[in-house]
């Protein structure tokens, strides 16, 4: 039965992608696909696929500053964006971001024994993106007023206002829940789950934990850091910087290809896309990147051409930083922990 389970796994994992665009390219007009193709502005377009680098240092930055905060041993500026470059190629063939989250994990785990500090600034990050994306949405929806929306995305989009709500109620919980003594015992069970935790990792990991790692600070407490201004207004500010460069790459792309949009519907889409890129469900999200895009654009009217178009340009210029992190793994001369990133993906013989 697991056997049979794994095969199934990388039969949708690489059959989906494949699948999906055969349905896209049954329904595109290929004559005005390729006349939309052929009088692009190639200056725009290069422009657009440039506006990756950004995007890239924002999230290194990010990245970076976390690791300060929580003291786990952070690498400088400059190997903290080669590093979170490097992430990014090792994850492409990794469902969703998992890929890249396993190899910044096992990098200071390696080097410093920081394997759950580590692990909780990524969830940190992925909190700060996810409150980001929840605000734009649920501010601009209201004002954009999509014709319609498929259904699909409408219930995205519902799911995204109860996660803003329910991501409120459980700030303001917490932090009522720390000043009472039943709260420091529920810290206490925490605590108690994170040293278990730390032992775990301490028998199967190559480099073991850090002494600060085995004595973890108290659960509840590391929680409530995350609503501290020193952590919580940086991470936001960043994914709040990635969003906008996002969004203007759109907008480029899409005046490159000659079709006008205003700017906030790049904005209300971008994040609505970032969700949907990190489920975990084919490879470098291919085919389910095409199909977001033509699905969302369309509830404001864009061609399915043109989505299709400007969805395939985005991937292009990601396969070009995918490129540019493989090329930092062939000039490093260190053994990086490609493993990590194998064992999530089933990639490994051994696993």
């Amino acid at each position: 039965m697991q056997r049979m389970k794994r095969i199934a796994r990388k039969v949708l994992y690489w059959g989906l992608p494949p699948l999906i665009l055969f349905f896209i390219f049954r329904r595109i007009d290929l004559e005005q696909l390729g006349q939309i193709v052929s009088n692009a502005n190639l200056f725009l377009v290069l422009a657009g696929i440039m506006m990756l680098v950004p995007v890239v240092v924002l999230g290194a930055l990010r990245w970076y500053l976390l690791m300060r905060r929580y003291d786990c041993g952070s690498l400088p500026v400059a190997t903290s964006v080669v590093e979170y470059w490097k992430s990014l190629a090792a994850g492409f063939l990794v469902p969703g971001t998992l890929g890249s989250d396993a190899y910044r994990v096992m990098v200071l785990g390696r080097a410093k024994g920081y394997y759950l500090r580590s692990a909780f600034v990524i969830g940190v990050e992925k909190l700060a993106a996810l409150f980001i994306c929840a605000l734009l949405i649920a501010g601009l929806y209201p004002l954009l007023a999509p014709n319609h929306l498929p259904h699909a995305v409408a219930q995205l989009v519902d799911a995204i206002y109860v996660i803003f709500l329910a991501g409120i109620v459980f700030g303001i919980s917490a932090m009522l829940v720390h000043q009472q003594d039943w709260g420091r015992r529920l810290a206490d069970v925490i605590n108690d789950r994170l040293a278990a935790l730390a032992r775990r990792v301490a028998s199967i990991a190559a480099t073991p934990p850090s002494q600060e790692e085995q004595v973890p600070r108290t659960g509840l407490a590391l929680l409530l850091s995350v609503f501290s201004p020193a952590i919580a207004l940086p991470a936001l500010g960043l994914s709040l910087a990635i969003y906008l460069v996002s969004a203007a790459q759109s907008q480029v792309f899409f005046l490159a290809f000659g079709y006008e949009i205003p700017f906030s519907i790049n904005l209300f889409i971008t994040p609505l896309l970032f969700l949907v890129y990190a489920l975990p469900i084919s490879f470098g999200g291919i085919g389910i990147r095409e199909g977001a895009f033509i699905l969302a654009y369309s509830a404001f009217g864009v061609p399915a051409e043109t989505s299709l178009v400007i969805s395939f340009t985005g991937l292009l210029g990601n396969l070009i930083s995918y490129a540019i992190g493989t090329s930092l793994f062939l000039v490093d001369r260190h053994r990086t922990p490609l493993d990590a990133v194998a064992s999530v993906a089933n990639l490994n013989p051994k696993k």
